[in-house]
């Protein structure tokens, strides 16, 4: 009898949606008010997706234009500073989003850099943990 392996929910389910994320990168993230626009299922998505690995996230980044990952960082950096159920640390999909922003952007950006700094509280925020 072969073996038929095990299942595991979360290879397919757990992955952000390009739609639902293309449709937040319509708009600018600059504060905290600007996180009244989400709505209960836009909250949900945030927390599942916000701490899950580069890997889950890699198709949808790798799509982005240069000024959609920053405006996906600036979202998720005040996701996690102010909405419940946010809280990613060094698994922050704010860490993925500015390190493809910096490939493309081909040099460090200081406004962003400090922006995201002086929003949270992540000690992680934007580089990742030091290695």
């Amino acid at each position: 009898m072969a073996s038929t392996g095990t299942w595991e929910p979360e290879a397919d389910q757990l992955r952000p949606d390009p739609s639902r994320v293309k449709a937040w990168l319509q708009h600018s993230w600059q504060e905290a008010s600007d996180l009244e626009r989400l709505d209960d299922l836009d909250r949900a998505s945030l927390q599942r997706w916000i701490d899950l690995p580069e890997d889950r996230w890699a198709t949808l980044l790798d799509g982005l234009q240069i000024d959609e990952l920053a405006r996906l960082a600036c979202l998720c950096t005040l996701a996690e500073q102010h909405l419940s159920g946010c809280v990613a640390g060094d698994q922050s999909v704010v860490i993925h989003a500015f390190r493809r922003y910096r490939q493309l952007l081909g040099r460090p950006d200081p406004e962003l850099t400090r922006w995201i700094r002086a929003n949270t509280d992540n000690r992680f925020l934007p580089y990742g943990p030091a290695l």
